[in-house]
């Protein structure tokens, strides 16, 4: 992404778009700061393990139904 847009304002290769932007700071920010990966860690295992867990256990009721 750094070499097909120039992140910072430059007038050599023009500016990119925001979404390119938004990306960047993210991909950046989990790469190089510690307490921003720690949450991203806690985000993916809410999204993965615990939310599936919720759906079936919870809400259709059957989640050790067949066991």
């Amino acid at each position: 992404m750094k070499e097909a847009y120039q992140i910072d304002e430059s007038k050599d290769k023009g500016s990119a778009p925001t979404w390119a932007k938004v990306f960047y700071q993210t991909f950046y920010s989990i790469e190089k700061d510690k307490k921003v990966r720690k949450v991203f860690t806690v985000v993916n295992f809410m999204t993965f393990l615990l939310i599936p867990n919720i759906y079936y256990g919870f809400i259709r009721g059957n989640l050790f139904r067949n066991f």
